[in-house]
């Protein structure tokens, strides 16, 4: 299972926010792209998310609560727009996730 969300959905630059992710076949990349007219790139970092951690019977009325994998500083040349989050584990399956970045 490949699965990964956030603390946050908003954030500006120079804010932090944590990213936390299960990998059954890790370790994974993550790859933080700017979606727009032309998608820009802003973060890779590569061997995040080398362990699975569990999904509780309850996930969809209390959440995961799962430990944090990593915690990410949103540069301050973030522009504000939309940026997607992709974790891609070491078979080449991918999760999404999404941060907006605000003025």
């Amino acid at each position: 299972m490949l699965g990964c969300y956030t603390d946050r959905l908003s954030v500006r630059p120079g804010e932090r926010f944590s990213l936390y992710a299960s990998a059954t076949h890790g370790p994974c990349r993550l790859e933080i792209t700017r979606i727009g007219a032309a998608d820009i790139v802003v973060a890779t970092i590569d061997e995040v998310a080398d362990a699975e951690q569990p999904i509780p019977p309850n996930v969809d009325r209390d959440g995961c609560g799962w430990s944090q994998t990593l915690e990410l500083e949103v540069g301050e040349t973030w522009v504000s727009g939309y940026y997607d989050i992709k974790l891609v584990d070491a078979q080449g399956a991918e999760a999404h996730q999404f941060v907006c970045v605000k003025p």
